[in-house]
């Protein structure tokens, strides 16, 4: 099912998006012990902490982060090019490793192919189809 697009002419965090027709801009990231979500369109980010319990797993907001519109894509939360480029240039000026090794990008860009081939072909695909590292 798809859904219409709208206009981003001027701010495209503009409180239009906050509509119910499915259209968001958000990430999820887990991990074992919690997640956090990032929503860009409402401009917040929140931190769960997971708990184990006899019957379930519970979780639980304990941190929420709001930035102002008045930000808008150009802040630390969102597109950080301008931050990310100085942790770049005092990576490379301390002789520092980079914090993402080429092998972790590699397979990455492998899971992401994986991901882009299974919808285009409507099946499951296992990692092993997807080229290997030449020098594995």
């Amino acid at each position: 099912m798809g859904v219409a697009a709208k206009s981003v002419a001027g701010d495209p965090l503009l409180d239009k998006h906050h509509t119910d027709n499915g259209e968001c801009l958000r990430f999820l990231i887990y991990g074992t012990k919690g997640a956090i979500e990032i929503d860009l369109f409402r401009r917040y980010i929140r931190r769960f902490e997971f708990t184990d319990t006899r019957d379930r797993l519970k979780s639980k907001i304990v941190e929420t982060i709001n930035f102002p519109k008045q930000e808008g894509w150009k802040n630390q939360w969102a597109h950080n090019v301008y931050g990310q480029s100085i942790h770049i240039s005092q990576l490379v000026a301390e002789g520092k490793n980079p914090d993402t090794t080429a092998l972790d990008s590699f397979e990455t860009m492998r899971l992401c192919f994986a991901a882009e081939t299974s919808e285009q072909e409507k099946r499951v695909i296992k990692l092993g189809e997807i080229g290997t590292h030449p020098i594995l």
